[in-house]
């Protein structure tokens, strides 16, 4: 884990201390995490979800990726592709797709209501936190005959833009989070592949430096398999992947049961189906995508 300011040199702690304020132990996750993410608006578990279980999930989510990557394919083949956005998939800045296609199946229905980071989700969200989205948002890698060090190659990678997922409620005060959003990266997430960069406390109208000055920017690497939470107003953005393999994490996004996420374009009937006006269509995938009734599961109610 890396902490720095905008000009990168390092003002604020060494990586160790901020290792030690950021992220928790598994067991701890539910006592400790909600007063670190009320206070810097993230925090991290490094153990969370158990190696076997990582394992059926990662292979999944690849096995998911490639069909629905097949499916973008016939409909840019066929003319069919329009602006290249479904409700299943899209494209975002730096290089990343945006995967919703199968992904409230198992094994990422087990996770999502069942997670270790869910009691603590619970904590800041209300017992009756509910689970709003579920996907999978991958950064290509590079490609291995570019030259990284080429600083006029147009195809390099890029950073994201800053961005919030969500605004404040009320621009005047500092309410409590209404909506989050897990990430759990399926490969360890490195400097070099492009981990996430997060604005300290921005989740905040009115944050004052701390007394410590732990406030700045900080990249989060860690092992894969971790569970990152954080508050939908932090400002953070997704660095260059400049490995050639590509980067996969999954995410899950939980609100308080009375909130609904306006901007974000994976709600049903939004956006039309990649499987809409495929040439060739298999009858049970309309099926497949249905979205399930909501159930509450370990409390969490379930809208995906």
């Amino acid at each position: 884990l890396f902490l720095m300011n905008g000009d990168g040199d390092g003002d604020f702690p060494s990586s160790e201390a901020v290792r030690s304020r950021l992220f928790v132990a598994r067991e701890d996750c539910s006592p400790l995490g909600p007063a670190l993410f009320a206070k810097y608006g993230v925090f991290a578990v490094a153990d969370a979800v158990a190696p076997e279980v990582l394992v059926d999930v990662k292979l999944t989510a690849k096995a998911n990726l490639d069909e629905v990557l097949g499916y973008r394919s016939q409909h840019y083949a066929a003319g069919s592709a329009g602006d290249g956005t479904w409700k299943d998939l899209c494209c975002r800045d730096g290089d990343r797709f945006d995967v919703h296609f199968r992904m409230s199946e198992e094994p990422f229905a087990a996770l999502g209501s069942g997670g270790s980071w869910c009691a603590a989700v619970r904590e800041i969200l209300g017992d009756d936190a509910k689970l709003l989205y579920t996907g999978q948002v991958v950064a290509c890698g590079c490609d291995p005959d570019d030259d990284p060090d080429d600083d006029d190659d147009n195809d390099q990678p890029e950073d994201q833009a800053w961005h919030m997922d969500g605004e404040h409620l009320d621009e005047d005060c500092d309410l409590p989070c209404h909506i989050l959003t897990v990430f759990v990266p399926l490969v360890d997430l490195t400097a070099e592949n492009g981990a996430t960069e997060f604005s300290l406390a921005s989740h905040l109208n009115h944050s004052s430096e701390d007394d410590d000055g732990a406030i700045g920017e900080c990249v989060l690497e860690c092992p894969a398999g971790s569970a990152i939470l954080f508050d939908y107003r932090l400002l953070h953005r997704g660095t260059a992947n400049k490995s050639t393999a590509d980067r996969p994490i999954l995410y899950f996004t939980y609100a308080r049961s009375w909130f609904e996420d306006p901007v974000n374009y994976r709600h049903d009937g939004q956006q039309k189906s990649i499987l809409d006006g495929l040439p060739q269509k298999d009858e049970g995938d309309d099926a497949r995508l249905a979205p399930s009734t909501t159930t509450h599961i370990d409390g969490l109610a379930n809208e995906c």
